[in-house]
């Protein structure tokens, strides 16, 4: 390995490490931007393939024209510049992280940074959770945002034992955070990444007709170690399950009342939205759209993925998500029906992506940057594995009908 490939190694390993911590996140952001044009300019890189364009450039592309037209339609105020400008820094620096994994070595360090990250994430919340004995903050923010993290950090734990067959070490570490996050989900007591991880699972099954996540022995470890926490923290879970069940009776029914109100934003405000910002929602909430019935005030977001693009950037907005979210979820829909190798692994992106959708339909966390950059992560590592792995393995039958 040359010094400049290790150089390029440590960035897409930091860059993953320091994901919630803002000041590193920045400096790694210029390291990455740096690497970039160096392999571009200098080394003349200029392919980064025809699955990443067709999945991850274009979709991104029109994603965030529509939101510019979006903010455009609302008058270009500070805030919404400002929400603009975040969410293209993110996009466009997946697109780089799109063109530097173009090769496996690449790919096992990125995938070995998630793990590690989901490790310090899973080992901080199941340690501060038993210490104040319930829901707590985590390192990125509050449970539900820690809950939808670990959901979609897991997913790499699935498929990079295809990565990892020949690296010992690294196999172990994938089955043992994989363990610890399942125990750390089920502690944040997020309701929307259980309900996104055990449905999720369910279609995952159904559709590929056998269980192929896990063998049955991890799954035995799994139960074990989930019951353990359960009888541990049966009163906080237990209770957690109840109140969901009994929606009329606590803050669960305001939900409702939050998707009503922002379903009439969204008629008010049909073509731009009421703005990306976040404080106009949580103003207008308060001030105009908070239903009789309901008791919460001050709501920052819909704490729903639909409405949200619907409510604040209106139709513009809401078409270019969901062309950004179907490319992928339809490609490799479509690829994991396939009987070849690479099929393996468009199951495991079809997973992250399911169980993300759904956990998102009863909250708002893409809004988050913090959530936006992670799942940009996760979703440039599924694409870039499959690109690089269908390369390989059409490469191989190509040889073999020689």
């Amino acid at each position: 390995m040359t010094k400049k490939e290790l150089f390029t190694n440590i960035c897409l390993f930091l860059y993953v490490i320091s994901i919630n911590t803002l000041i590193l996140f920045r400096v790694m952001n210029v390291l990455i931007i740096g690497v970039f044009l160096y392999d571009y300019f200098v080394l003349k890189k200029h392919n980064i393939g025809g699955t990443k364009k067709k999945i991850y450039c274009i979709p991104a592309i029109i994603f965030m024209g529509f939101i510019t037209f979006s903010v455009i339609l609302n008058g270009w105020n500070i805030e919404d510049i400002s929400s603009l400008r975040r969410l293209i820094e993110c996009f466009v620096i997946g697109g780089m992280l799109c063109f530097l994994l173009s090769e496996k070595k690449r790919i096992i360090v990125f995938g070995s940074a998630n793990i590690i990250a989901l490790s310090i994430i899973a080992i901080q919340y199941i340690y501060a959770s038993m210490i104040h004995m319930g829901r707590v903050p985590g390192l990125i923010g509050g449970p539900n945002l820690v809950g939808v993290q670990i959901l979609m950090l897991m997913s790499i734990c699935l498929v990079a034992r295809r990565y990892f067959a020949n690296f010992k070490c690294l196999s172990i570490l994938n089955i043992g955070t994989f363990l610890l996050s399942v125990v750390a989900l089920l502690m944040t007591e997020s309701r929307g990444s259980w309900l996104g991880f055990g449905l999720a699972l369910i279609v995952a099954f159904v559709v590929n007709g056998r269980p192929y996540l896990l063998t049955v022995k991890r799954y035995s470890i799994i139960i074990m170690c989930a019951l353990i926490i359960i009888i541990g923290n049966s009163n906080y879970i237990i209770s957690r399950i109840t109140h969901t069940v009994n929606y009329t009776e606590n803050y669960t029914v305001e939900r409702i009342y939050i998707w009503q109100s922002s379903l009439d934003m969204f008629k008010d405000n049909i073509w731009s939205g009421i703005g990306i910002g976040g404080e106009r929602f949580r103003e207008l909430y308060d001030n105009q759209y908070m239903l009789s019935a309901a008791k919460e005030k001050h709501i920052p977001h819909p704490h729903n993925i639909l409405l949200f693009y619907l409510s604040e950037t209106g139709i513009l907005g809401f078409v270019g998500f969901f062309i950004f979210f179907m490319c992928p979820f339809v490609y490799f829909i479509k690829n994991m029906l396939r009987e070849e190798a690479f099929s393996v692994i468009a199951k495991y992106a079809f997973f992250f992506l399911l169980s993300f959708v759904i956990s998102q339909m009863v909250d708002s966390a893409f809004a988050f940057t913090k959530i936006l950059r992670i799942y940009l992560a996760v979703l440039v590592f599924f694409i870039s594995a499959f690109a690089l792995y269908k390369r390989d393995c059409v490469s191989v039958e190509a040889d073999r009908n020689v």
